[in-house]
């Protein structure tokens, strides 16, 4: 039931992108083919992996690799400046 929420929102705000441009009329079929097949199998697996789960796990693995990815800019720039990273010497 969340899972079926998000995608209709995920829909919703596509939808809106979509309307934007004057020439579409929607999604093509294949899209819409594609959706509803994936909605079908999270709907089976929603049991065995609940969505609230998969949301959590997502979110630690986003704040690890940002945390990385930040720690890795600093040690960066710490390394760029003179007389403090070894460079410029």
């Amino acid at each position: 039931m969340i899972l079926d929420g998000l995608i209709l929102v995920a829909l919703f705000i596509v939808n809106i992108i979509v309307s934007v441009f004057p020439d579409s009329n929607g999604f093509p079929v294949e899209v819409e083919t594609a959706i509803s097949q994936f909605s079908g199998y999270a709907n089976i697996l929603s049991p065995i992996l609940p969505l609230s789960v998969m949301v959590q796990l997502l979110t630690y693995v986003v704040l690890f690799e940002i945390a990385l990815f930040s720690f890795k800019g600093f040690k960066w720039i710490m390394s760029h400046i003179p007389y403090i990273g070894g460079r410029g010497q």
